[in-house]
């Protein structure tokens, strides 16, 4: 089975292909446990990769931050491996939408 991909957006994502990857997309209804597991719905979920867009969540799993931003490298990988940020809270001017490409593709094809 393919990774799991755990997206936590407050918005609509743009339209991206996302058919090739292993995902869910959460709005509410959540909580974050740690770094691969978060409570949905009352059930555990664990997953391999986490992308986030809201400041709260980066906040809760103690991110390196420097207001108001996540701090990212060049992948808008975050402080934490395989934990991603992409959209208003980090540095970067690229459409959300190619923020997202850029870090799935990133999973895809590390280095």
């Amino acid at each position: 089975m393919k990774n799991l991909i755990v997206i936590i957006s407050k918005d609509f994502l743009p339209i991206i292909d996302l058919e090739q990857f292993n995902y869910i997309i959460v709005r509410n209804n959540y909580e974050l446990i740690d770094h691969d597991c978060l409570l949905l719905n009352n059930e555990k979920l664990y997953f391999d990769y986490l992308i986030i867009d809201n400041l709260e969540a980066a906040k809760k799993l103690d991110l390196l931050i420097e207001e108001p931003y996540v701090v990212t490298n060049a992948f808008l990988e975050t402080s934490t491996e395989r934990i991603f940020a992409f959209g208003d809270i980090v540095l970067n001017l690229k459409p959300k939408d190619e923020q997202l490409r850029m870090i799935l593709e990133y999973i895809k094809n590390p280095y």
